[in-house]
């Protein structure tokens, strides 16, 4: 029928219904938006501590519902916490952090620790850090009887390394580095110094092809995977894309940290984790 012939209300009425019908999938959009950025309802939450050389160490432990597996997550984050988990919540300017109720949707429990005392990237390489990881990789086994997998991003992949490389035999079932730091800016340190060569567990390495970084370019992923030769299995994979707000390239708040597409990548970790669980 030509829309001439059409009478005026009912026009009106189909044009309201339009507006009725754009105005429902935005609600639900929001909503289901929402949902994701969430914490599922059901969440067991423990502080937990540790002492290493007179320091207390504190680490949040999340357990959703019928949790598949634990994943400690070492941040590339530098703000002070878990104190700012009992009010606002995690610092925004780390993925692994402001992804934290995806995990918990997906079906994992979660243990957060706090980063090592010290000056430089050194402390992240030390004997301490390392005692400091043992005891949560133990804690978190102790803790639940699921398998564990260490999941670092940034810097913090300096931390899973060196984890993943010294940890006793049977204690991890595999390692995730998120934009590895490869590349030795300022004296600074990298995977390389932390141990890549020596670590025999399954690993991922994932980053973003438009990490603009200097200290993780997504190229060198290829020659993480070319040293570890005594790995049982690598696989790499790579999303593409996100928002930038932030000048500096290495803020999480760029492609560097997935900005916007957390989403994306949290997906390639959960599939290469239940892959790697069937296996």
């Amino acid at each position: 029928m030509p829309s001439d012939s059409v009478p005026p209300t009912q026009r009106h009425t189909l044009r309201m219904s339009f507006k009725a019908l754009l105005l429902f999938f935005a609600m639900l959009l929001v909503t289901l938006v929402n949902q994701a950025n969430a914490a599922p309802e059901h969440i067991t939450r423990t502080m937990i501590e540790e002492k290493v050389k007179g320091h207390t160490y504190q680490a949040l432990y999340l357990v959703p519902e019928l949790p598949k597996a634990v994943l400690i997550l070492l941040s590339d984050s530098k703000e002070s916490w878990p104190e700012q988990t009992h009010s606002s919540g995690f610092p925004q300017d780390d993925f692994l952090l402001r992804a934290q109720s995806q995990w918990l949707w997906r079906g994992y429990a979660v243990l957060i620790p706090q980063v090592i005392k010290g000056k430089g990237d050194a402390r992240l390489l030390g004997d301490d850090n390392l005692t400091l990881l043992d005891r949560w990789i133990e804690r978190a086994h102790g803790l639940s009887r699921l398998p564990v997998f260490l999941v670092g991003h940034g810097y913090g992949t300096l931390s899973a390394v060196n984890g993943a490389a010294h940890s006793p035999s049977g204690s991890l079932s595999g390692v995730v580095l998120s934009t590895p730091i490869t590349v030795n800016e300022k004296h600074r340190k990298t995977v390389f110094n932390a141990g890549v060569q020596s670590v025999r567990l399954p690993t991922l390495i994932i980053g973003n092809r438009r990490d603009q970084c200097p200290v993780s370019p997504p190229a060198m992923a290829t020659g993480i995977a070319r040293v570890m030769t005594r790995a049982s299995d690598i696989s790499l994979s790579f999303v593409s894309g996100g928002k930038t707000l932030s000048s500096d390239p290495c803020h999480s708040k760029t492609a560097h940290g997935y900005f916007g597409i957390e989403s994306r990548a949290v997906g390639l970790i959960d599939h290469w984790v239940d892959a790697t669980l069937t296996r």
